[in-house]
């Protein structure tokens, strides 16, 4: 039995991470749930002081759009920070989820006005949290995420009998996950954070939720999920 890891991120972010996973011989396959859309025009950056980033596809639409823009930047976590680095921005990263962004920018005393550039679908309100927390904050929406339907090959593995693994790391993609599933693989699933894994909405051999919603607790998660897989066949094997 061969336990297949499915990466469903956007494409970008899946090769990624399909690269990070190779060096261990894991079988894996690429099936983005989601891919994003720039919006045409660059956000108005009139009177900001410094922005914000919730994911690194923000700072990816905002270098197309806006690519002689340096303002001061606050990123969510360490990976966003490093593609607003490369960006050429100056960055902090907040090293966490966006409770910690809002709390390392109201720490540091920022005055704003700041500017959250964001997806279509975000979550943790930070805009309006920092600004009634008197750092006056707005909003720019730079892309869209379409939601994609499941590759061929990702729906033999999920209508086959061999284990796979799925790391989500959004709501919004386990919501599109579980309305697309109807196989009958065993599934073990790694979810980013809480708000993920109570998106998920179908049977699962098991679901572990990472410590720290970074990519190095992601791929513990998948570690601990893949001895589980050989766990169930040890078992069939026995059989």
């Amino acid at each position: 039995m061969t336990a297949t890891i499915l990466l469903t991120r956007p494409r970008a972010a899946s090769e990624r991470m399909r690269k990070d996973l190779q060096a261990r011989n894991l079988h894996l396959s690429v099936s983005p749930l989601i891919e994003p859309e720039f919006v045409a025009q660059p956000p108005d950056l009139r009177g900001i002081k410094g922005v914000v980033f919730t994911a690194r596809t923000a700072v990816e639409a905002f270098a197309a759009l806006c690519p002689a823009a340096r303002l001061p930047a606050y990123a969510v976590g360490d990976a966003t920070a490093d593609a607003a680095r490369q960006a050429g921005l100056c960055v902090v990263s907040a090293g966490g989820d966006a409770d910690a962004l809002v709390r390392r920018i109201l720490a540091d005393g920022v005055r704003g006005p700041l500017l959250h550039l964001r997806g279509e679908h975000a979550r943790g309100a930070v805009a309006q949290r920092l600004s009634r927390a008197g750092c006056p904050t707005r909003e720019a929406v730079l892309y869209h995420q379409k939601a994609q339907p499941f590759t061929p090959e990702a729906r033999a593995l999920l209508d086959g009998h061999e284990p796979v693994l799925v790391p989500l790391f959004s709501p919004r993609t386990a919501t599109i996950f579980s309305r697309q599933h109807r196989g009958q693989a065993p599934l073990f699933i790694a979810a980013m954070s809480p708000q993920v894994a109570e998106a998920v909405m179908v049977p699962r051999r098991r679901l572990v939720v990472a410590e720290h919603p970074s990519m190095t607790a992601m791929v513990s998660a998948l570690d601990e999920l893949l001895d589980a897989a050989r766990d169930l066949e040890d078992r069939r094997s026995a059989q």
